[in-house]
């Protein structure tokens, strides 16, 4: 079972606390943010259209092919 959103959002707080000191400076925290979006868009790219045609054809019981 998935746990509750807030129980995700309370378990990536403390994974950042540990990963990353208190004292991280803006540029710092906007450098790590613009890698997570970039990373998080290259991986849409490239995983999204496959799970996308993936749930289509799991969808469809006929696939053309």
């Amino acid at each position: 079972m998935k746990a509750p959103p807030i129980d995700e959002a309370d378990a990536l707080l403390e994974d950042w606390d540990r990963l990353f000191p208190a004292g991280l400076s803006d540029e710092a925290a906007a450098a790590l943010l613009h890698f997570v979006d970039a990373l998080g868009s290259l991986l849409e790219s490239r995983y999204g259209a496959q799970a996308r045609a993936h749930q289509i054809r799991s969808a469809d019981p006929h696939p053309p092919f």
